[in-house]
């Protein structure tokens, strides 16, 4: 799922107009006015779009033209639909810090050029002053596009671990066993993916794509063997420093229902 991100450090001058920057709702009010004049400029005043922000130790720009163009290049532009949204902080696998605090999103529904966008803003207040901390552009229809037509391969889910037994010359697989785990939120049913063996040098000795059925559940560890390789010959010795073994997940079953898609379907019912 692609998406572009434009972020911001803050500060807010005084010279806005027809707002009140201490309203919650004169500032959505005047967030939707703009958007769907396509004056994405007046948009971004409610931020400091000048700021460049740390971003893994290097200093990157705010892609304010890629932004800009993602709008102004649309012959209408109608909000459709806005939610003012709590979103609590997570971890890398998508958990929920409990410690911590939720940040206030407003999620600005869009129609444009008959294709549904987003636009997820993250809003924090200072002095008395809402402004924008961040800005997500998401295109749900080509997102739904693509979830329907490409496997499901979630990002929280991992197999990229495992041991192994070699026969007792050394030259054969007794047993390769694979790890990994499930930090999604479902339960999975099966599993394809391609599984390769490299000599040090590189050389491939051994490339098979393999469906295996299990039952995982969320947030569960698991292991599996590779029937395949029981007593495979390889004709040299086997150590940790002959070889290496990579996998490459193919697809995860069952897969759910698009969340843009769904969505779209939401906003349809609602017009």
């Amino acid at each position: 799922m692609k998406y572009i991100l434009v972020s911001f450090a803050i500060f807010l001058t005084s010279c806005q107009r027809d707002i009140d920057l201490s309203n919650l709702d004169s500032f959505i009010d005047y967030s939707i006015k703009y958007i769907e004049k396509g004056d994405v400029n007046a948009f971004l005043d409610l931020t400091d779009i000048d700021t460049m922000r740390v971003i893994t130790g290097k200093i990157r720009n705010t892609n304010k033209k890629i932004f800009s163009s993602q709008l102004s290049e649309h012959n209408r532009i109608e909000v459709i639909k806005y939610e003012i949204m709590s979103i609590p902080k997570r971890d890398i696998y998508g958990r929920v810090v409990k410690s911590s605090k939720s940040t206030t999103s407003i999620e600005y529904y869009l129609i444009m050029d008959q294709s549904y966008y987003l636009i997820e803003a993250a809003v924090s207040k200072r002095n008395d002053a809402f402004y924008y901390s961040s800005v997500n552009l998401k295109n749900l229809s080509k997102n739904c596009h693509y979830d329907l037509n490409n496997n499901y391969v979630p990002i929280m889910f991992r197999l990229d671990r495992g041991y192994w037994l070699a026969s007792n010359d050394r030259k054969s697989f007794k047993e390769l066993t694979l790890r990994g785990v499930n930090n999604t939120r479902l339960q999975i049913d099966q599993i394809q993916f391609k599984l390769k063996l490299n000599k040090i040098n590189g050389d491939e000795f051994f490339s098979k794509t393999i469906t295996k059925d299990v039952t995982i559940e969320p947030d569960d560890t698991f292991q599996f063997r590779i029937n395949e390789l029981d007593d495979y010959f390889v004709g040299f010795e086997l150590t940790n420093e002959t070889f290496r073994f990579t996998t490459d997940v193919i697809s995860v079953l069952p897969k759910p229902r698009s969340l843009s898609c769904l969505k779209i379907e939401e906003l349809a019912n609602d017009e």
